[in-house]
């Protein structure tokens, strides 16, 4: 996959593996009109594109934009970092904040949880010890 693969699957909420796949099978959507998405998006941001004329391009309606705008910022952050250590825990920061936004959870156990979680991620690499994590696929 290519840079704006991973921040189509990001934005649209694909895993890796699944959209992966659908490049596999050549899938227009996949291959063509989710990364061009991005693509517009980046555009759009670096050029100030009012949001009328992001709807207009993305065919979305105009009360969408801004949700599309933040979760293009948030996968461009995660995508970006480099290392696939860095990618996870940026992915995992990620989700631990949107789900505290939207039930408005306190702030003050974020970074706790972000910690405890990836010491669990951790673990579980130390435990797969010479397996691969997609030895169990079926389990997620």
């Amino acid at each position: 996959m290519k840079r704006y693969d991973y921040i189509a699957a990001e934005l649209y909420g694909y895993s890796y593996e699944h959209y992966q796949g659908k490049i596999d099978v050549h899938s227009r959507k996949f291959t063509h009109e989710l990364p061009s998405d991005a693509k517009l998006l980046e555009q759009a941001i670096s050029e100030s594109w009012s949001d009328e004329k992001i709807a207009e391009k993305l065919e979305i309606d105009l009360d969408r934009v801004n949700d599309f705008k933040e979760a293009f910022k948030r996968a461009v952050k995660i995508v970006d970092k480099g290392s696939a250590y860095s990618v996870f825990e940026e992915s995992i920061k990620n989700t631990i904040d949107v789900v505290f936004e939207e039930h408005e959870i306190d702030n003050e156990l974020k970074e706790f949880l972000l910690e405890q979680l990836l010491y669990r991620a951790r673990d579980y690499g130390f435990l797969l010890k010479e397996e691969l994590l997609l030895d169990y696929d079926d389990e997620f």
